[in-house]
């Protein structure tokens, strides 16, 4: 076996043991609201158009850790539909807090005034709601890779 298997070997035990820590850290409640749900909504930290803006034949790049060599290795190409993902919220949540800046009118109108540094209560909440989805997005990654779920995973695939 070649060190190019070996990496690709990891590469594949190292996506699947994401699978397993996205599987156990979903939840059947909103984190929003609390209510009880059977899906969540696929909140999208940047919005789609943005992201077909800076795509590459529909793919963008994803770096999972802050440490770049590890994203040397594990970093990868992945479609606009996945990319920048969280499912901790419902979709009436996700609806209701972020639908004011996800299209481009909004996000162009926040930039002018946010260069004339002239600031409406539209923006103020267009910001609020840019913060709020950057924070669960930041909570759902520290909960699929926190570091106590993957050794418990990787503790029981050991075991398996």
């Amino acid at each position: 076996m070649t060190i190019n298997d070996d990496l690709i070997e990891y590469k594949k035990y190292f996506s699947d043991l994401l699978v397993i820590a996205k599987q156990k850290a979903k939840s059947n409640t909103c984190f929003v609201c609390g209510k009880e749900i059977t899906s969540t909504a696929k909140s999208h930290t940047l919005p789609q158009f943005i992201l077909k803006e800076i795509d590459d034949n529909g793919l963008v790049c994803t770096n999972l850790f802050a440490n770049e060599q590890i994203n040397e290795l594990f970093g990868k190409r992945i479609g606009i539909q996945k990319a920048s993902t969280f499912r901790i919220i419902c979709d009436e949540c996700e609806h209701k807090l972020f639908s004011s800046y996800e299209n481009k009118g909004a996000i162009v109108s926040l930039m002018d005034n946010l260069k004339k540094k002239r600031f409406t209560n539209e923006d103020e909440t267009k910001l609020a709601a840019i913060f709020l989805k950057s924070t669960l997005k930041e909570i759902y990654t520290k909960t699929v890779v926190d570091r106590n779920m993957l050794t418990n995973i990787l503790d029981e695939q050991v075991r398996a």
